[in-house]
Parts: structure tokens; sequence; C-alpha cells
């Protein structure tokens, strides 16, 4: 699958009309979803996704085939991934207890590098492989030799086809495993 993108760098104090840019584009107000996501770097000798003992069988017939294609691709190159999980603000932020994203359902996102740009165009375009509602994703990167790479959070905002996306995150991951979720 590729995905057609366009990505700028915001400033905090733009934000805010980003936000409403971004809601005009969609021509509806926006729909947040919020997602806190880990990245997870490949080992310098790529090695593909070949310890597959933390994977949890999916009854969807199309995931084998997911995870067959991200083998070859992270076979061929060391790249970095994410693994993507929906939180919330009421129930996941603000509490002592760290999450336990083993436990949680998640998507595993690889992201090939961008075609090179055209000339006059702002419009990039790469290949994804995402792998969706997958539980054990760290262990299943950390069975793998990737290591952690950085964290941040994700807000999604949505309409048909069309998604406004933005990303905060920082370089240093503390705890890849459970992470406390800021308030």
């Amino acid at each position: 699958m590729y995905e057609v993108f366009l990505s700028t760098i915001v400033a905090d104090e733009d934000i805010k009309a980003t936000c409403s840019i971004l809601a005009g584009l969609c021509a509806m107000p926006p729909w947040e979803s919020l997602h806190r996501v880990l990245y997870f770097k490949g080992p310098s000798r790529p090695n593909g996704i070949s310890n597959q003992n933390s994977i949890v069988k999916s009854q969807r017939k199309d995931v084998p085939g997911l995870w067959k294609n991200l083998h070859q691709q992270l076979s061929r190159q060391s790249y970095v991934v994410q693994a993507r999980y929906e939180v919330f603000k009421d129930k996941d932020f603000g509490t002592e207890t760290p999450a336990d994203f083993d436990a949680r359902a998640g998507v595993l996102r690889w992201t090939d590098f961008p075609d090179p740009p055209h000339k006059g165009s702002a419009v990039t375009q790469r290949k994804k492989n995402e792998i969706w509602e997958q539980r054990n994703l760290p262990s299943i990167m950390r069975d793998n030799k990737y290591q952690g790479h950085g964290e941040g959070d994700m807000w999604t905002e949505l309409l048909d086809d069309l998604e406004g996306l933005r990303e905060q995150w920082s370089v240093a991951m503390r705890r890849p495993t459970r992470l406390p979720l800021a308030s």
C-alpha cells in the first residue's frame, strides 16, 4: 500500500491555527483520536522479523501476509518502525500505574523512505505496511533486536480517506515496555 502526504514542521505557537486549517481542509470539526507512539530502531544488520514467538495469532486472514511483507522489507534494510496505541485522556492519563503496552492491542506501522520529490510538487508518496490489532508489540520488537528509539503522541482528524495528522515526539525513550502516560 502507498500513502500520499504533505509534511511540515509546525511551531508550538502555531498548533491552534494549524488545527483550524486541517479542520477546514477536512470540511468538518476535528474528530480527535489520540495515540501514544513508540518508535523502535532496527538492528544495524537487518534480519527482518525472524523471531515470531511473541506474535499472537490473529483471526484476520490478511495478517500473515502483512507480517510476511513486513519481514521482507525489514530483511533488506534496517528501519525505524512504530507501535501505535489509542489512548484516552479520561482513563489513561495522570495515573500512577504504568501502561502495559504488551497487553494492549496496537498498530505496528512501517513506512519506506519517500520517493524522490518531483520538481515543483510538495506531495510525496511512500510504501507503508500497517498491522492492526496486534498485542505484544514491544516484546516482538525486543525479540527481533529492535531497540526503543523514541516516543510521542499523535492526534488525528479524519474525513473519508483524508487524514489530518499531528505528531509530537521525543528521541529518548525511557522504558520501552511499560511507559506511564503523562497527564
